[in-house]
């Protein structure tokens, strides 16, 4: 809560009348700005955006100084390198820190960090919020903000109120279910028994590496492992022997490990297992990035079944062209991926999350690892709409569940991504956007800067 003690009687009036959230950004930032907006708004917070300025659903003072002044309870400035560098979002936050230092509110400007720039003098000592790294991570901090703050939410009709933000108004959204495709593929069945295999005495001196990523095994010992099923027999299975099997759900521990998490590695470890049989590689810096190469497929295209239900196609490669500062234009090209993340449903249900990416190679085809490539990555996709990401998600759904599986893994998912039925859909042709189940071919060249952000670490599983 906001303290008033030691102020004016008409300063206090001032602030108890301050109701709306101010959101300063720069116009490259717009489509963020839009987002977290009509978010708000649903949750029932009033909001000012001089794009929408009705989102509070009252008279607005058109002088951006008063707005700030007299109407702002706190100002969520988007922090970018195109923000940092704008004077009217540069005077925004100034007048905004005035005001907290006036009032002494110390988050009055509460800044969003956007992407890789370094946040300017005025508001390096203030906490950001991390939008970079995912605007859901973001939304989540900004919600859990606000109510440490007991924003106001005057809004009642809020949701009328979000969908009329939109240029097509309320006729954007139709009383017509939607099918909403999620990017999660649900396990369906899994062995409930372990099987524990010792490696044969004769077979020690060479486990150096224990188990070959093809056969989804979980190393319990120097020796000793446990599998859903026996190993491949192109894989040496001839230095294993059967020790016994374990009823995991009757049994919570093996030699100090918790079964349900042995189960839940062996889950993940025997789709990586189908995925490299199938002809996929594992990025050798995320563990959990997944890419294919041209020759994966006959005519270096992958061939699935598009959200309209018609077949359709991506290619596997493309290329583009870097331009750095001072640097000669360099080309490289770009290899479909997919990143996979196990998810806990509950206890006894388990789902794959499918994160669609980009992996680069130079024009010989060698990895290219460096710093860059996060940056890379993020200019490349940054202007994907739903369309593009979603044929991607469904390409790489497909890549999974047509992977074979090995002998005995016992695993069984769904053929296609889970999905939610809404009983409201949006008129997509309202908007004036065509959907489209045709991927790219290439992408644009794209600038990168020197000061731009690395590459983001993931452990290998």
């Amino acid at each position: 809560m906001t303290v008033l003690t030691g102020l004016s009687l008409d300063l206090r009036m001032t602030i108890e009348k301050a109701t709306h959230l101010f959101i300063s950004y720069a116009i490259e930032d717009v489509a963020l700005a839009e987002w977290l907006a009509r978010k708000l708004v649903n949750q029932g917070y009033a909001v000012w955006f001089d794009r929408m300025k009705l989102l509070g659903g009252e008279p607005w003072p058109q002088d951006i100084d008063v707005a700030i002044k007299e109407r702002t309870f706190r100002m969520l400035a988007l922090l970018s390198e195109h923000s940092l560098k704008k004077p009217n979002p540069s005077k925004e936050r100034t007048l905004a820190l005035n005001i907290a230092k006036t009032r002494k509110i110390a988050d009055f400007l509460i800044p969003l960090k956007v992407d890789s720039a370094e946040l300017d003098w005025l508001t390096t000592d203030l906490t950001y919020l991390p939008f970079n790294n995912g605007w859901a991570e973001g939304w989540r901090s900004l919600l859990k903000k606000l109510e440490v703050l007991n924003a106001p939410k005057p809004l009642a009709t809020r949701r009328d109120i979000a969908a009329t933000s939109f240029n097509a108004g309320m006729g954007l959204v139709v009383e017509k279910s939607e099918s909403i495709v999620s990017n999660a593929l649900l396990v369906k069945k899994f062995p409930k028994s372990l099987t524990i295999f010792e490696l044969k005495r004769s077979a020690r001196n060479q486990a150096r590496d224990l188990v070959d990523p093809r056969w989804a095994a979980f190393q319990i010992s120097e020796s000793e492992v446990a599998a859903f099923g026996r190993p491949p027999n192109d894989l040496d299975p001839g230095k294993w022997k059967k020790k016994g099997s374990v009823d995991w759900p009757n049994v919570p521990e093996y030699e100090g490990v918790r079964t349900s998490n042995i189960v839940r590695d062996l889950i993940e470890r025997t789709i990586r297992a189908r995925l490299l049989r199938a002809g996929s590689h594992i990025h050798p810096k995320r563990g959990r990035t997944y890419y294919l190469l041209p020759q994966y497929s006959k005519d270096g295209n992958l061939h699935f079944v598009g959200r309209s239900g018609k077949n359709t196609w991506c290619k596997i490669q493309g290329q583009t062209r870097v331009l750095r500062p001072g640097k000669p234009a360099e080309q490289v090209r770009h290899l479909f991926a997919f990143d996979l993340f196990r998810w806990h449903l509950s206890k006894e249900t388990v789902a794959i999350q499918i994160r669609p990416t980009l992996v680069f190679t130079d024009v010989d085809g060698n990895l290219i690892l460096d710093e860059k490539v996060g940056s890379l990555r993020r200019k490349l996709t940054k202007s994907w709409w739903n369309d593009k990401w979603l044929n991607r998600l469904l390409a790489a759904a497909d890549v999974i569940t047509h992977a074979p599986p090995t002998p005995g893994d016992g695993l069984a998912l769904t053929d296609q991504l889970l999905r939610i039925e809404a009983e409201k859909s949006l008129d997509e042709t309202t908007l004036g956007q065509e959907s489209t189940d045709e991927a790219e071919d290439d992408l644009p060249e794209v600038h990168i800067q020197d000061d731009d952000e690395p590459e983001d670490e993931l452990q290998s599983a």
